[in-house]
């Protein structure tokens, strides 16, 4: 057991030490402010050497490309405590993990993959199992190629649905039913792009039963990455939402460096729902239309619990770290929020909603994976983000988001929340396909968000009637005052 959990740390490391580094970086940045300012100016130094707008020499590289390694060195030599933590914190005790799944009545399941191999890692209250699947590595590797063509034939769904059953069966053949109903799902390469939550339990002819339907299920990135974003402490901020939700109007933009080349971005019509589902909730800052502006954003969102943003969003296939989310400029006009931008400000958030287009995806890493929005908020210091793996339907999303969030108010974890959104969709449309309601999927801290939905006594409608009546009352005294007179 001791060699298999020393294993799996490398493994793990590997696939999900950068975030776990920025995780561990952002809470040291919340508690010492000199280091927090040399992390941002050795980043402003990573931007401006990745900023293919900029026409530099080869000597301008090379001279950037050193200081940018000197600067680097003076971190190390300036905070060898925080290196030596990185490095001597970062193992994995397959044990401890079992414990803690024991616990909470969970388990977590690691699929890891390459051109060469793949296996699957599952622990559970009672199990800690290494299964090597080779056999169907280069199967599910083409059913995920396949499986956004297949989602987009309308016409005969057919073909995708069997996808979705034939994946399950080849993924989880042999713990089927040693699934307890919480999962924590990992996954690498490939692995990584599959829609878990619509993967089919059920064989051809009985009734659906789709994974996320079924289990509450959370993404994680890596093990250790999973444990560190539970237990970290953010620190105390306005506990209610920020909500944005701009309006466009048929807007054309060049995004030639993106997959989606001359993008458009089409009206908006249920976007605003969202943000009046939070509102009638409970207090909180709303920005509709013309007010949902980045500068709204950038002054607030570092102060708010929860982070919802209704939107257009563009993942870049080329770029992860060019990936943006569309809020507005000051005069009405579409700006965009870069991943590479999102990390200029230390947020505090526990979850963090992206509604809007693929806001899950983005460029793959060799090592690191999809790299793009999800994980630009997590390395900002959000706990959890709720993020769509492919292009959602805008009526379906407001649906889905309002009982989304009246489960969190109820008390519910986002993957537990996001469980009962699905299921409540499906009970009112129990024919809809997938493509409508398992989008969206949340990844990271799965703790409940921080949210108080009472409105102070000095914005409560019994203070503002309070408040009418001491003013009508003051203008009776006034009017009888003058009359004596």
């Amino acid at each position: 057991m001791d060699y298999l959990s020393r294993a799996i740390t490398v493994a793990d490391g590997a696939f999900g030490g950068a975030v776990y580094n920025w995780v561990k970086t952002r809470q040291r940045m919340r508690n010492n402010a000199a280091f927090s300012a040399d992390v941002y100016r050795l980043e402003a130094l990573v931007r401006e050497l990745s900023d293919r707008g900029k026409d530099f020499s080869i000597a301008e590289i090379e001279a950037r490309r050193e200081e940018l390694a000197a600067q680097r060195q003076q971190m190390r030599d300036k905070y060898p405590e925080h290196y030596a933590d990185l490095k001597s914190d970062y193992s994995i005790d397959l044990r401890q993990i079992q414990r803690a799944r024991a616990a909470d009545s969970s388990a977590v399941i690691g699929f890891y993959g390459n051109a060469q191999i793949m296996y699957r890692l599952f622990v559970s209250a009672d199990t800690i199992d290494l299964t090597i699947l080779d056999d169907v590595k280069d199967r599910v590797r083409t059913l995920s190629e396949q499986l956004p063509e297949l989602r987009d034939n309308a016409a005969d769904p057919a073909p995708f649905h069997a996808a979705l059953r034939e994946i399950y069966g080849h993924l989880f053949s042999g713990i089927d039913g040693l699934l307890p109903e919480r999962l924590h799902i990992i996954a690498n390469d490939y692995l990584e792009q599959i829609p878990y939550s619509a993967l089919r339990q059920d064989r051809e002819g009985e009734a659906p039963r789709y994974l996320g339907v079924e289990k509450t299920l959370s993404r994680q990135f890596s093990l250790r990455s999973m444990e560190l974003l539970q237990d970290i402490q953010l620190p105390d901020v306005q506990a209610q939402p920020l909500a944005l939700a701009p309006v466009f109007e048929n807007e054309l933009l060049e995004a030639s460096a993106l997959r989606q080349a001359g993008f458009q971005l089409p009206p908006l019509l249920y976007n605003a729902e969202e943000v009046t589902t939070l509102q009638s909730i409970g207090p909180g800052r709303f920005y509709l239309a013309n007010r949902a502006t980045l500068r709204n954003f950038l002054r607030h969102a570092d102060r708010h619990s929860i982070i919802h943003l209704a939107t257009h969003a563009i993942s870049s296939e080329v770029d992860g770290l060019a990936s943006r989310v569309y809020l507005l400029d000051d005069a009405g006009q579409p700006v965009s929020l870069y991943a590479a931008d999102i990390g200029n400000q230390t947020l505090n958030a526990d979850l963090v909603t992206l509604s809007a287009c693929e806001t899950g995806a983005g460029s793959q890493h060799v090592v690191e994976g999809t790299v793009g929005l999800t994980k630009a908020f997590i390395a900002a210091g959000a706990r959890g983000v709720v993020a769509s793996n492919w292009a959602v339907d805008d009526r379906a999303t407001a649906e889905l988001m309002e009982t989304f969030y009246r489960a969190i108010d109820a008390g519910q974890s986002p993957p537990a929340a996001l469980r009962t959104a699905r299921r409540t969709y499906l009970a009112r449309h129990p024919e809809a396909h997938p493509s409508r309601w398992a989008a969206f999927e949340s990844y990271g801290g799965r703790g409940i968000p921080r949210w108080e939905d009472a409105y102070p006594w000095w914005q409560s409608p019994w203070a503002y009637a309070a408040l009418a009546l001491f003013a009508l009352l003051g203008a009776f005294w006034g009017v009888k005052k003058i009359r004596h007179a």
